[in-house]
């Protein structure tokens, strides 16, 4: 995991070297380890590295093979099978590190067909001194981070925004249209503008091919169908997530997790608890539910090494501001703080790799908002018993009776518009675009801003492709989640974690924070910004806030509106 900036045009080789060198130093805490940069006829690299595979030199970036330069943030899982199959066909190697892999295997094979091949998470950019092209990628679910932005005869890529404004401080212009739906609803990253309005990412599951024109045309190279309707197989599904925890693991540095007493991370605890440097972390925020009983029942169960984190000083200002400095763009829940406490821990432990269990409710079916789609999908497929069988068996889960499931269900079949989805189109909506780009944006800031890499084994595209496959009913059948996940893993799962029906949200009370912990602070950051003008909303005042705040209501419209506002002070916009 790692950082870099690159900028590519006729005119890129006249921006000042020490502005760029400057641009880049500003996303240092993604690479601490070491900085190199590379110069072309058209353009320019920098890159920052934080060493996970390959600790020596001959692994740093910008990486070279053959013809092709290339700088990469993430990591090719499966990188020594890759190696293999290009060493027989006669490439020679200099690392054993997952860059020169990617630069060979783009030169053996072509940038589409090398995105393909490669099981990970990434972003990319690489040139071809044989043909003078650029190459720019970025893994298919968007794991990581790629901004981009044009100006003038300029095209600029970097893994983080900061790097983008300091090389060309024009770009720092606030974009009301996402201001706006952050503030309204709630949205981020489910598109691919930013904060900054010339700024934007770089579309996940595509790569592009650049010429001296430098025109941007993303090509897809992965794309996900819900088309499938086969029977779910659990002994395949228990092998392959062996398999990809195992890839998942792979690292020359110290591993850790996050541990919670729910299923995902139990999952991931089991299979990665053989190694015997593993540290295992938790937290229990104020006014959250206690997870506490099962996670001690699986750390004693494994003889985990694990320890409890303190989290009370991270509900202030200092770490607000500093995660929003570091993440570039607002976050919106609490959540945020609470995660961000484990990591920093892991980090100073020494920890450089961090596995979480980000995306398997995603992929499996695992949120109460899942139920109704399912029994809609029943519905529509006349399976009549699965329907009365599945909302009987959803009342704990769901918190709602089985006559309300059936009749809320029954009128949400009946509907023609974008909210009468069946489960796979559901989940397909949370993997692609909203939540789970949010998360990983998030993820992607509260880590490597503590040099910290984050991986997410759910995620892996095998997986992911391997549920889509199956029908719907195999998602959630008999009313209960996750059911395809727990049925492959019965047999190793801890008792204590099968017989939980209810499923724990992510830790964290905004309300608490807004209207409780910091709420003199929000309330005279909102009489500030009407006392400078910035009226970012006709909602917000200190008036609406304390009377919002008296009665109890609203607490995460009021948490959105003074992250932003302190967003907008950190940043000077």
């Amino acid at each position: 995991m790692c950082g870099f900036l690159v900028s590519i045009g006729t005119e890129s080789l006249r921006i000042d070297p020490a502005i760029f060198s400057k641009a880049l130093s500003l996303q240092i805490h993604r690479g601490p380890d070491d900085t190199r940069f590379s110069e072309f006829p058209n353009g320019r690299m920098g890159f920052n590295r934080l060493s996970i595979i390959d600790l020596s030199a001959k692994a740093h970036q910008p990486k070279k093979h053959g013809p092709i330069t290339v700088v990469m943030n993430g990591e090719i899982y499966n990188h020594k099978e890759l190696r293999e199959s290009l060493k027989a066909k006669g490439s020679v190697f200099e690392s054993s590190g997952d860059a020169e892999v990617l630069a060979a295997l783009i030169h053996e094979v072509g940038i589409a067909d090398a995105c393909r091949q490669a099981r990970g998470m990434w972003t990319m950019v690489a040139y071809d001194a044989g043909s003078g092209r650029w190459f720019v990628s970025r893994d298919r679910l968007g794991i990581k981070p790629l901004w981009m932005a044009r100006v003038g005869k300029h095209l600029a890529f970097s893994s983080e925004i900061k790097s983008l404004i300091a090389l060309f401080p024009e770009l720092k212009v606030v974009n009301r249209k996402t201001l706006a739906g952050y503030l309204k609803d709630g949205h981020l990253d489910n598109s691919e503008e930013t904060f900054f309005e010339n700024i934007r990412s770089f579309p996940a599951g595509h790569y592009a091919e650049l010429d001296q024109d430098l025109k941007l045309e993303a090509k897809v190279f992965w794309s996900l169908s819900a088309d499938g309707n086969e029977k779910a197989n659990p002994e395949r599904l228990k092998s392959l997530m062996e398999e990809t925890v195992a890839l998942h693991m792979r690292s020359d540095v110290p591993v850790g997790l996050a541990l919670s007493g729910g299923l995902d991370s139990t999952i991931l605890a089991y299979f990665a608890k053989n190694n015997l440097d593993l540290q295992t972390y938790s937290v229990t925020p104020p006014e959250t539910p206690d997870e506490s009983q099962q996670i001690n029942q699986t750390v004693k169960l494994w003889k985990l090494k694990h320890r409890y984190l303190p989290c009370e000083e991270f509900e202030s200002l200092q770490w607000i501001d500093f995660l929003l400095q570091k993440m570039d763009q607002p976050f919106k829940a609490a959540q945020t703080l609470y995660q961000f406490a484990i990591r920093k821990q892991a980090a100073t432990d020494g920890v450089k790799v961090f596995l979480v269990g980000d995306g398997a409710d995603e992929v499996y079916g695992g949120y109460t908002k899942c139920v109704i789609p399912y029994l809609v999908d029943r519905i529509r497929g006349r399976e009549w018993i699965e329907w009365l069988r599945a909302a009987w068996g959803f009342r704990t889960f769901s918190g709602v009776s089985w006559r309300a499931l059936l009749l809320t269900s029954w009128k949400m079949a009946g509907r023609q518009d974008e909210k009468a989805v069946g489960l796979k189109d559901f989940l397909m909506h949370r993997l692609l675009l909203e939540p789970i780009p949010y998360y990983l944006r998030i993820e992607d800031g509260i880590s490597m801003g503590v040099s910290l890499e984050t991986r997410v084994p759910f995620l892996d595209h095998l997986l992911v492709e391997n549920a889509m496959r199956c029908a719907s009913v195999e998602f959630m059948r008999g009313g209960r989640n996750k059911v395809m996940l727990r049925n492959a893993m019965d047999s190793v799962l801890p008792e204590h974690v099968k017989k939980n029906p209810l499923k724990f949200q992510r830790p964290g009370s905004s309300k608490r924070i807004v209207f409780n912990v910091l709420w003199q602070e929000a309330e005279a950051l909102f009489s500030e910004m009407l006392h400078q003008g910035k009226k970012i909303a006709p909602e917000i005042s200190s008036k609406a806030f304390l009377e919002d705040r008296e009665k109890g209501m609203n607490s995460s419209f009021w948490m959105r509106a003074f992250l932003a506002l302190r967003w907008m002070k950190v940043w000077g916009v």
